[in-house]
């Protein structure tokens, strides 16, 4: 998104850039080739203590008094009294499924997206599955919540050569999953039963970067045969990506919850064939172009895996990739925030404020 709203000549663009040892560094060369203006700090754990919050704003305020917008990606933003904030949620699922997560974890989520509700002047969920969610588990009311759908990367709409061909040849249809295994809703363990039940798949690929190989065999119990079978790929660039979506034979999405689902998004936009549990963030994105299966049933799912591998209706290929050409765009999603951003600097300062805004947003932060 950053990259989108970075050719919109009329916004001046900043980006706090996390700068622990163990960063990503590799986003702070993109951005840079975005020409973004980069601020690295060390973020510490925040639980949001009357004096953290006064940290909080005093941190923003006092390091760009001139911004017009901050906007959170995240369901906990720094609080500022001087720009008008813009927070973006991506999902609810620790409150969606409570059990499934630590409760610590949930009881921070909560506290999280509380603050994001009461402090934003606007609120943007990434999809209408998570609009519901925030009316349902959080009392958000409806017209309080903005949509604005996430992108797909260009590099999925096109054919990229990489190595993946020396890697997996032509003849090779394996199972394609992507995504964190061990998140609790991604239901990672039954994709792993079902596999094992299916001996004429080659193999499953598992793309991921939460965890070493030998950490994830420990992990993850499976007989020696499936595990021969089972492929840990890590650290994977968009083209690397995109290349594996259009060889795998099958991409499996069996996720109980989303906000979005971007590998579901992105294996359509590649035209690879899509098979996902039917629940209704992922259905709000495929939209009819996919298979689906009844999510948690194993059984299920592995009568779904020998049909889609067998005979996949090839109609919903074209379908597919058409749907998120037209749907999933950053540069769409881009205009649609700086609309949004029009529209919070136009409204009348609260009397909290420390000072009027311009009634056009002219630099944003993130």
């Amino acid at each position: 998104m950053i990259k989108a709203l970075s050719k919109l000549p009329e916004l001046e663009l900043h980006v706090f850039y996390n700068s622990y040892p163990d960063s990503d560094h590799n986003l702070a060369r993109f951005l840079q080739r975005l020409q973004v203006e980069i601020h690295p700090f060390y973020m510490l754990p925040i639980d949001y203590t009357a004096a953290e919050e006064d940290f909080s704003r005093s941190f923003i305020d006092a390091q760009f008094p001139d911004i017009d917008v901050y906007h959170s990606l995240a369901e906990f933003p720094w609080l500022t009294e001087r720009a008008r904030l813009v927070t973006t949620i991506h999902d609810v699922s620790a409150l969606a499924f409570r059990k499934r997560f630590d409760s610590a974890f949930a009881i921070e989520a909560e506290r999280y997206l509380h603050y994001a509700m009461t402090a934003s002047d606007a609120l943007v969920a990434v999809s209408n599955s998570t609009k519901n969610d925030l009316v349902r588990y959080c009392g958000a009311g409806r017209a309080g919540v903005t949509v604005i759908e996430n992108g797909v990367s260009d590099e999925f709409l096109s054919i990229s050569e990489s190595a993946m061909d020396a890697i997996f040849p032509a003849s090779d249809r394996f199972v394609l999953y992507v995504g964190a295994p061990t998140d609790p809703c991604k239901d990672f363990e039954l994709l792993l039963r079902a596999f094992a039940r299916l001996d004429t798949i080659t193999s499953l690929v598992v793309v991921q970067n939460e965890m070493a190989e030998s950490e994830f065999f420990s992990r993850f119990s499976m007989t020696p045969r499936t595990r021969e079978r089972v492929h840990i790929l890590r650290g994977l660039r968009d083209p690397e990506l995109n290349r594996l979506y259009r060889r795998a034979g099958l991409f499996v999405y069996p996720s109980i919850h989303e906000g979005f689902g971007l590998p579901l998004a992105e294996a359509m936009a590649a035209g690879c064939p899509v098979l996902y549990a039917d629940v209704a963030s992922s259905r709000e994105l495929a939209a009819g172009c996919a298979v689906a299966f009844t999510s948690g049933d194993e059984d299920d799912l592995v009568a779904k895996m020998k049909y889609c591998l067998e005979r996949y209706p090839i109609h919903l290929l074209d379908r597919a990739m058409s749907a998120v050409s037209e749907r999933f765009r950053w540069d769409d999603a881009a205009q649609k925030y700086y609309r949004l951003y029009q529209q919070v600097c136009s409204v009348a300062t609260q009397p909290q404020r420390r000072r009027h805004l311009a009634p056009r947003p002219r630099s944003v932060i993130f």
